[in-house]
């Protein structure tokens, strides 16, 4: 028990050590920090209907990280939509605690090609 404790700081601490490096390396933190304090984090579990507004905010955030980027607003909303019912039920998840049964895999699966469309 105690040696998972430790392990846990351990991790935690190592985690904070990769931050303090990449903000140092690279200077496109900045865009995801201000995404992040813009952005309202609700709306997009509330339903499919995502407010142009945190749409315009998610592309512009991209943008920031890829000049090339050219994805395509009012089909990602679309499809944003489409994939609602899948993405809830992993609302409460975590990468921790989540169980990656074949159901769970072919959900994924389905959200990361839906989106990558």
């Amino acid at each position: 028990m105690k040696g998972t404790k430790v392990k846990e700081i351990k991790h935690y601490t190592d985690l904070l050590k990769a931050h303090k490096v990449f903000i140092k390396i690279e200077g496109r933190w900045k865009f995801y920090d201000a995404y992040m304090k813009s952005r309202d984090s609700m709306v997009w579990m509330r339903s499919g209907d995502i407010p142009l507004k945190e749409g315009l905010l998610l592309f512009g955030f991209i943008h920031s990280w890829d000049p090339n980027f050219q994805g395509d607003l009012a089909k990602f909303l679309k499809i944003y939509k489409d994939i609602f019912p899948v993405l809830k039920r992993f609302e409460y998840e975590t990468i921790e605690k989540i169980d990656f049964t074949t159901e769970v895999k072919s959900s994924i699966s389905v959200i990361f090609d839906r989106i990558a469309m």
